[in-house]
């Protein structure tokens, strides 16, 4: 659940920064930067055996972020709701 969320926050922020109007260079380095952390590097920069965003990251990028895999039980905190990608959330 932490890597999911994780690349659920990354994603987000990389589209959000995708969307804002920087110079092509920045854009590229963005899409680079990207696409390293995601599918690229190494386990050990995660303290891991193998890059613990391979497999969902592939999986998000086909279904364009609509769901995701577990529930970050964040609707259990005060004040707290499902996400729009939330498996808990019925609203599709």
């Amino acid at each position: 659940m932490l890597w999911e969320n994780a690349l659920i926050y990354i994603a987000w922020l990389y589209n959000a920064w995708q969307s804002e109007a920087h110079p092509a260079p920045l854009k590229k380095q963005l899409e680079e930067g990207y696409r390293f952390i995601v599918q690229q590097a190494e386990g050990f920069y995660f303290g891991a055996s193998s890059n613990p965003f391979l497999k969902s990251s592939k999986k998000y990028e086909e279904q364009e972020m609509k769901k995701r895999q577990t529930c970050c039980l964040y609707y259990k905190t005060d004040g707290g709701t499902c996400f729009k990608t939330c498996p808990m959330n019925e609203a599709d």
